[in-house]
């Protein structure tokens, strides 16, 4: 049974101007040039609707409750909302370039740590084999570096990060050594028994490398693939990420859950058929 659950688990988852003449000060008078006017407009425009990056951070709900979502600059999407009762739900896709996005992404299931502790979450499954189905199809508009959200369909309501959202996960600033532990118990044969699930990752400049291990009575079991890959920084609050592990690719991202400058999001997915089709683990150093 220890084996079917770590098969099924993935192992682990913001001018002043100056006067420079010497006369007296004339009274004031309107001196505002069309031009002037222009730029003013230009100016608000450009606030009314962000920096127009689409690439970054995106905090709101995506269907499964409040989440962090990460867009990368070739338009995928890797995010994950975690509940109060450390069940969790990430999604990945392709949202594509336009405006709107009508399609499926792919969305799994994180059950909690048993027993239960608040804000932590381990294996992942296919929400539509899992007790809590997320959405998968999506109807959405898109506001580059604002907004996304839906149209129709499963309700969506993403803003892009602002300032100070969301603590900085970035090759500089999650440089070191972090690790996960997620706990899973099973009844087989009438017998209870407990194993860990072990995350450890290290970060040095743009390069991530680790493992993951099995650990049952204390003692670590023999599957301890590696994990060897890259981030990329989006922004100023968030990084993708690529790596190999058990012999397939993932992809996914960093970031701190909100709030928080301790607790990092681990999240990857494969596109290849494995049956660890996810890893994810909140780390922490």
């Amino acid at each position: 049974m220890i084996k079917r659950i770590f098969a099924v688990a993935t192992v682990t988852l913001l001018a002043s101007c100056s006067d420079g003449g010497s006369g007296t000060t004339p009274d004031p008078v309107d001196n505002t040039t069309d031009t002037e006017t222009e730029t003013e407009t230009e100016t608000e425009t450009e606030t009314e609707t962000g920096d127009g990056v689409r690439a970054g951070a995106y905090i709101g709900d995506f269907g499964s409750g409040n989440g962090v979502y990460v867009l990368g600059a070739d338009n995928t999407l890797s995010g994950l909302a975690l509940a109060a009762d450390g069940t969790a739900n990430s999604l990945f896709g392709n949202i594509g370039a336009g405006s709107t996005f009508a399609g499926t992404l792919r969305s799994h299931f994180h059950a909690s740590n048993d027993p239960a502790n608040q804000g932590v979450f381990g294996p992942g499954q296919l929400a539509a084999n899992a007790p809590t189905l997320a959405a998968t199809a999506f109807n959405l508009n898109i506001v580059d570096g604002q907004t996304i959200e839906s149209l129709s369909g499963a309700a969506v309501n993403l803003t892009a990060a602002g300032d100070g959202a969301l603590a900085a996960a970035t090759p500089n600033s999650v440089a070191g050594s972090w690790s996960g532990r997620y706990q899973f118990c099973n009844d087989e044969e009438g017998t209870m028994g407990c194993n860990t699930l072990l995350t450890e990752v290290t970060f040095a400049g743009t390069t991530v490398s680790g493992r993951t291990a099995v650990i049952t009575d204390g003692i670590e079991g023999t599957f301890t693939p590696a994990i060897a890959g890259s981030i990329a920084a989006v922004g100023d609050d968030v990084s993708t990420l690529t790596f190999t592990w058990n012999g397939n690719s993932y992809d996914g991202s960093i970031a701190f859950l909100p709030g928080s400058t301790t607790q990092l999001v681990f999240l990857g997915q494969t596109d290849a058929e494995a049956d660890n089709a996810t890893i994810a683990s909140l780390l922490t150093r």
